[in-house]
């Protein structure tokens, strides 16, 4: 203990401070100031002058007890005088011996992120010792969601989705579908018209917009086609929910197409669903996007608006372009360079009924 102005000063408040704070290693002369004259309600300029002498012996203290060492030659100019600069000695977290012999049977996981954060490690532990477990036998869990997996093992059910499980997963980089468990799936919008279970082959049609879908659904319900199951994709959603269509029954029997906006993203979009399925028959339904191009072409094709347009490179744009002619290719491929768009709201209901009307 120190005596400062007639007040005790105890050296472990300012160490408890120092270690405490782990963002912060190095110390200026000024910052070790401002520290003390907080624990200790004294002014700075008072700790400068009438208590200089209990200040600097605190620093000595501090460093002969190994919490701080001096940083840097540059001194002050007080006498005694102090470094400028000191840094904070923490001791250094290793894992025990024991907690060596148990990380190597941890073998499902990655532990990368946890080489350096041991205290990390120790708490999240038991979590991570679950999550391997339920990683050495996912077959025993292909029909259960996520959710139910959850209350099997941690009791609650939104721990892996939402609770200190989730945050666990995420630091050893696993993902929902890394655990063989029945993906959860948002209920996809669809139409399924007559004899669909009947046949061994169906034409099922994914359209991006919910407008474009409704005056589809309207149009397919009045007029003769060849569509037997019509699903609203909801933009990105589609590439998520997917799996979804299973539960329908689609299968990798059936030839799916696709229909969106004539621009980079909805493009982006069929290709990612096209690459991430590569078991089902996906591709372009060259009819509706036919229909789109000339409906656009004649109201004039606009610079898109939007800021989320992704380049496209020529490799994969050509999976999406080779469905088509080799006219309405290069004019698909002009749009799309030059990010110009034609939305597929222009494709509407009494457009639809002429394109369908002259098939």
């Amino acid at each position: 203990m120190k005596k400062l102005g007639g007040v005790m000063m105890n050296v472990d408040l300012i160490k408890s401070e120092l270690l405490s704070n782990k963002k912060k290693i190095v110390y200026t002369i000024d910052d070790l100031y401002t520290v003390m004259s907080r624990i200790y309600k004294k002014r700075v300029v008072d700790l400068q002058n009438i208590y200089y002498t209990d200040f600097y012996n605190i620093i000595k203290e501090l460093e002969n007890l190994g919490i701080i060492k001096s940083c840097g030659k540059d001194k002050t100019s007080v006498n005694p005088s102090l470094f400028k600069k000191y840094k904070v000695c923490r001791e250094k977290n290793v894992f025990t011996e024991e907690e060596k012999i148990n990380i190597a049977k941890l073998n499902r996981v990655n532990l990368g992120y946890y080489s350096k954060r041991v205290d990390e490690f120790r708490e999240d532990y038991d979590i991570i010792v679950a999550l391997n477990n339920l990683l050495r036998d996912t077959t025993s869990y292909i029909e259960i969601t996520l959710n139910e997996i959850s209350y099997i093992i941690f009791g609650y059910e939104k721990a892996m989705s939402e609770d200190e499980a989730s945050v666990v997963m995420k630091k050893l980089g696993i993902k929902e579908e890394n655990l063989g468990c029945r993906m959860k799936n948002e209920p996809l919008l669809n139409t399924i018209f007559k004899g669909f279970y009947e046949k061994d082959r169906r034409n099922i049609l994914i359209v991006e917009n919910l407008e474009t879908y409704w005056s589809l659904n309207k149009v397919l319900r009045e007029m003769s086609n060849d569509i037997d199951m019509l699903i609203w994709g909801k933009g990105c959603s589609i590439e998520s929910n997917f799996r979804g269509t299973i539960l329908y029954g689609v299968n990798k029997n059936d030839r799916i197409f696709y229909f969106g906006d004539i621009d980079l993203s909805g493009v982006d979009i069929f290709l990612r669903l096209k690459n991430n399925f590569k078991d089902f028959s996906i591709m372009p339904s060259t009819s509706l996007y036919k229909n789109l191009l000339r409906i656009g072409t004649k109201m004039g094709i606009k610079k898109s608006r939007s800021q989320k347009q992704i380049d496209i490179d020529e490799d994969r744009l050509n999976i999406f372009l080779n469905a088509f002619t080799s006219e309405v290719k290069d004019k698909l491929k002009a749009i799309i360079k030059n990010r110009e768009y034609i939305p597929q709201e222009a494709l509407n209901y009494n457009e639809l009924r002429k394109a369908y009307g002259n098939e």
